[in-house]
């Protein structure tokens, strides 16, 4: 019994794992997008801190989505999300669901906010990030 468990916990973590890696690539950025800034820093939480990667982008129609993850010794967590009037609002995806709002600064150097896991552990905190790309580099 103890051996079905186990085979069963490791397919699901990997099916988990995979879905992960490659949720930005299904979510996708839309096509015609221009890299505006990438933004590098940490998060802190209740049970979880590391590090924080936010890709913000220029969408044709004038929307600026980004995407991101959360890294935390090794493993990523992957969230989307849209930039409306220097306001951050997204969703984190599988496997641990969740939400992530932020601001952006008026001189657009940083971005900060918090975030909340809506599955256990149900973590929640804050984070910061500041700009490590300009347009065009």
């Amino acid at each position: 019994m103890k051996k079905y468990l186990w085979i069963l916990m490791l397919v699901t973590s990997f099916a988990w794992a995979a879905f992960g890696c490659t949720s930005s690539v299904v979510t996708g950025v839309p096509e015609g997008s221009v890299l505006i800034s990438v933004y590098k820093g940490t998060f802190n939480g209740a049970y979880n801190e590391g590090s924080i990667e936010i890709k913000l982008y220029r969408s044709p129609d004038g929307s600026e989505p980004c995407y991101g993850n959360f890294g935390e010794d090794g493993s990523y967590l992957n969230f989307r999300g849209e930039i409306k009037e220097n306001e951050l609002q997204g969703e984190i995806l599988l496997p641990l669901e969740g939400t992530i709002s932020g601001t952006l600064s008026s001189n657009g150097e940083s971005l900060s906010g918090t975030y909340k896991f809506t599955v256990p552990p149900y973590d929640h905190g804050t984070w910061q990030a500041r700009k490590q790309q300009a347009a065009g580099s």
